[in-house]
């Protein structure tokens, strides 16, 4: 039983130290760049032990993206080869002190040559990686990618809005997007924002306490994600009409922060679009309450038979089958649309 126990201990430290042998891992990061511009990325070793040297190859789309240098980083480099006819570029680093724990292996300048959101990979070939004894040090690969990004500014904007309606507030064009906060101002004798639900980002936390005077303030940021790319939905805000039909007001945005998701949260440039809101009846919406349901069915078919109570109706909001006449037949079809009855989708 005591060598069944020795064994098996035994056994577990030769895990544990297979384990910590192979936690060297190989990487490139992901990164970026404009057409036409350069970013130096590192090439990592990390968690070595008295790591001697590296012959490494990587290859790439040289129609997205070219190298166009090698500078060393940590270790000496020895010899170096880029050839974007053939999408690799070739380096040989040694160390002969021998390196513990971290270390670059070399920079690589990658300069971007194809159109916006084209994106390359980065893959990582280790030829041979060995300690000061030249024995092999086991190894992981962590690839990255490149991609292009677009020459045009990031544009923050929320939609015209009317009645009640879900509008969302958008970034076209964001690249690396990590932190927001805006603060949207309105009138508040004109319009009530009830609720602002999250968009794309990993956590959103609204501010709806001062919705009576005017404004509500949103953040966004990213966690455990990395930053976000393109057309980007920041929030979604609720709109209710509290003025009289016709009222309308700016749907302002005040940018307080735009930053990217690096760690040292750089600004980044931006263009607004602000909307407007107008306090109008939805189609279907005839009884004027804000919502398309079957009481405005019920309430436009006794319009229509002129059953006394009912005679106030808001006319543009009435003919949803868009036929020019106000009838029975228009209750029907908003019965029909407020049940999801197939060919009764849209309110004219």
């Amino acid at each position: 039983m005591i060598r069944w126990i020795v064994s098996i201990a035994a056994g577990v430290v030769l895990l544990l130290l297979v384990s910590m042998a192979s936690a060297t891992t190989v990487s490139i990061a992901d990164s970026g760049a404009r057409p036409g511009n350069t970013v130096t990325v590192p090439v990592q070793i990390t968690d070595a032990t008295k790591l001697g040297g590296c012959e490494i190859n990587i290859t790439y789309n040289s129609s997205i993206v070219c190298m166009t240098g090698v500078i060393p980083g940590d270790m000496e480099l020895l010899a170096y080869n880029i050839d974007n006819e053939s999408m690799r570029v070739y380096m040989n680093a040694i160390n002969a002190s021998g390196h513990n724990g971290d270390t670059v292996s070399a920079h690589l300048n990658l300069t971007a040559t194809g159109m916006a959101w084209d994106v390359s990979p980065l893959n990582i070939t280790v030829v041979s990686l060995f300690d000061t004894d030249y024995n092999r040090i086991p190894h992981t690969v962590q690839n990255g990618s490149f991609t292009v990004l677009p020459t045009s500014v990031a544009t923050i904007s929320i939609a015209n809005a009317t009645g009640i309606e879900t509008i969302p507030i958008t970034i076209i064009d964001g690249v690396n997007v990590g932190s927001v906060d805006i603060a949207l101002t309105f009138n508040a004798s004109v319009v009530n924002v009830t609720d602002v639900t999250g968009g794309d980002f990993d956590v959103t936390i609204p501010n709806l306490e001062h919705v009576h005077e005017g404004w509500v303030r949103i953040g966004a940021f990213q966690t455990d994600n990395p930053g976000l790319n393109r057309n980007i939905t920041f929030a979604n805000v609720v709109f209710e009409p509290v003025g009289s039909l016709g009222d309308t007001c700016s749907l302002n945005l005040n940018v307080i922060t735009f930053k990217d998701a690096t760690p040292q949260c750089n600004l980044m440039p931006y263009t607004v679009q602000n909307g407007t809101y107008t306090a109008a009846a939805k189609n279907g919406d005839v009884n004027g309450d804000g919502v398309v349901d079957m009481a405005d069915a019920m309430y436009l078919a006794k319009h229509v038979l002129e059953i006394p109570g009912f005679e106030e109706i808001i006319e543009e909001a009435a003919d949803v089958n868009d036929d020019t006449v106000i009838d029975i037949a228009d209750a029907m079809y908003i019965a029909k649309h407020v049940l999801e009855i197939a060919g009764f989708e849209e309110l004219m």
